[in-house]
């Protein structure tokens, strides 16, 4: 569905992704991990439009992305941005409408607000003004409008959600809930991309982990065999251990001090150095 063929983004002299090649497709929670400043949030922004290579090109469909209407694009994609301030003293009924087509009825926006409310776990929030919220509440509140603009289009076409850190922000329990929302809703028509910096939730939740380090993908493949100790030590500088958990999987547990050196003997699915 988005083809990235050898993507470079520069921003004055400065390089951020170098020579990014990723195909991204349906049925999957891909989560892009990596250290503060890795280029995440560039690489995702590539993937949503908002930004354009500086070289290399991105692929909608097999079409350059900036070459699909703006209008055409927002029916097959939307995007919950790590920026959500809000200025003006809107209701969340009023934030969750800003998501719809100017066609939509009344009765089917309401219906569609109370579904998409009740799945971020805030049913009858709707009359409620936004900044009279919690942060953790409001980001829950933008969550649902992502997830109301790609309920009030959907059809056969598949669709894509983008993420950039959902949970930052959220108490555990709200961190797992959402994390368990995005991961039910991927399938045959579905998939989504987030970005995350708990690898404990990429390893419990996606199918899939891009690491990106200093601009250049570092790892690419299933979590459990991409995210290995070697990995860690030298993208996060920090040492970890893999402790198996009760029915399956695994988290892992830092040493609290910086790595000196790994002696994992764990195979990673696609490493590039």
């Amino acid at each position: 569905m988005i083809t990235v063929e050898n993507a470079s983004f520069t921003r004055g002299r400065r390089t951020i992704l170098r020579d990014v090649s990723l195909s991204l497709g349906i049925n999957e929670l891909v989560a892009i991990v990596g250290p503060n400043g890795a280029g995440k949030t560039t690489l995702l922004h590539l993937l949503t439009g908002a930004l354009e290579p500086s070289s290399g090109r991105v692929l909608f469909e097999g079409m350059p992305l900036h070459t699909w209407r703006k209008d055409h694009l927002a029916t097959r994609r939307a995007v919950l941005s790590q920026s959500r301030n809000v200025s003006f003293p809107f209701t969340v009924y009023e934030i969750l409408a800003l998501s719809m087509p100017d066609r939509t009825n009344r009765r089917h926006l309401q219906s569609l607000s109370e579904t998409a409310l009740a799945s971020v776990g805030l049913a009858g929030f709707g009359a409620r003004v936004l900044q009279e919220l919690s942060g953790g509440e409001q980001q829950r509140v933008h969550l649902a409008r992502a997830l109301m603009q790609l309920a009030a289009t959907r059809s056969a076409a598949p669709q894509m959600l983008f993420l950039d850190e959902p949970v930052s922000g959220l108490d555990l329990q709200h961190q797992i809930q959402t994390m368990q929302l995005v991961r039910q809703m991927t399938g045959d028509a579905f998939g989504a991309i987030a970005v995350i910096h708990d690898l404990n939730l990429a390893l419990s939740f996606a199918d899939r982990v891009i690491c990106i380090s200093e601009g250049k993908v570092a790892c690419d493949g299933p979590p459990a065999t991409a995210l290995t100790s070697e990995l860690i030590s030298r993208v996060f500088k920090v040492s970890t251990q893999s402790l198996p958990v009760p029915g399956g999987g695994r988290v892992l547990v830092p040493d609290m001090h910086p790595a000196k050196q790994s002696t994992t003997t764990d195979h990673p699915a696609k490493v590039i150095s």
